[in-house]
């Protein structure tokens, strides 16, 4: 569950998502009131139908009508404005009054619509179809950001319109996973740099398939959702393990009895008291070192 007011970037998100690989923005319909269903502009909520949905703020505005970028490097034109005015007898009149702007480039607007779909009796406001590709990264942030500001928040599904985390139960926690802290710098060093955005992508989207490959029980996400830990949870084992979609982070390792209690401690308190049974640095032994400790 996607839970933010405004997404700037998107990449932590599609993490799970391979490169080329399509899916859908959705939101169940049965978490949406009536009263919010027809201000977005459903009259009826028939399998199939779609909308356009009506301005309710910035972005639902700029996917309705477009926007425009103004040329402030290029000379002002001569453009005219309607106007209506009142004449000594108090009848109204149509002026139109020259004045003087700079170009507008005209940006299109996006026309995203959102359609009703059903899937294993659960009906759900989906949009289009979307392409994990990174040269569609700002349609998408445009679409996430539609449905945050219609619904709040919003779910990432497959094409099949099966959720991006299949048959594992995803709980919502309602603290921040190991929060901001002073962080010790003298272990930054060990981390991992990664040389460019594309290689990130890549490789935290192979952490992620790492770890689910060994079919943890369930997953929990704190209150920064992707954009924070996700704790990947294996009872049978009692590991708990703390990952986090973005490079410079460490794999935290915890006994599953006392996880919740030490995820919300900062990283310096759990680094300088060792609270954790391990902490696996990103780098050439990571993969395995997650094998070996799944596997035992």
């Amino acid at each position: 569950m996607i839970t933010k007011k405004q997404i700037f970037n998107v990449t932590p998100y599609l993490a799970p998502i391979a490169e080329g690989e399509s899916f859908y923005v959705v939101k169940a319909l049965n978490d949406v009131t009536h009263e919010r269903l027809e201000k977005i502009g459903f009259s009826q909520l028939e399998m199939g139908s779609s909308i356009l949905p009506a301005i309710c703020g910035p972005k639902s505005r700029f996917n309705a009508n477009g926007s425009y970028v103004i040329r402030k490097d290029l000379p002002k034109e001569l453009c005219c404005r309607e106007w209506y005015c009142k004449d000594w007898g108090g009848h109204w009149h149509t002026v139109y009054i020259d004045y003087e702007r700079y170009h507008r480039d005209p940006i299109p607007a996006p026309e995203i619509e959102i359609t009703i779909m059903e899937k294993d009796n659960h009906k759900y406001l989906v949009s289009p179809l979307l392409t994990n590709h990174v040269d569609s990264k700002e349609h998408i942030k445009h679409v996430l950001n539609l449905f945050l500001e219609l619904f709040g928040n919003c779910e990432l599904f497959k094409q099949t319109l099966e959720p991006i985390f299949p048959n594992i139960p995803i709980t919502k926690l309602n603290w921040l996973i190991l929060p901001p802290g002073e962080y010790p710098w003298e272990r930054v060093k060990e981390g991992l740099k990664l040389a460019n955005r594309k290689s990130l992508e890549i490789v935290k989207r192979n952490t992620y398939q790492v770890i689910t490959q060994h079919h943890p029980e369930s997953i929990g996400m704190g209150l920064a959702g992707f954009h924070g830990y996700i704790v990947y949870l294996f009872p049978q084992k009692s590991i708990a393990l703390l990952e986090h979609m973005l490079n410079g982070n460490a794999t935290y390792v915890f006994n599953t009895s006392s996880w919740e209690m030490f995820s919300q401690l900062s990283k310096s308190d759990i680094i300088n008291n060792n609270l954790m049974i391990d902490r696996i640095i990103h780098k050439s032994d990571w993969e395995r070192r997650i094998t070996q400790l799944l596997n035992d």
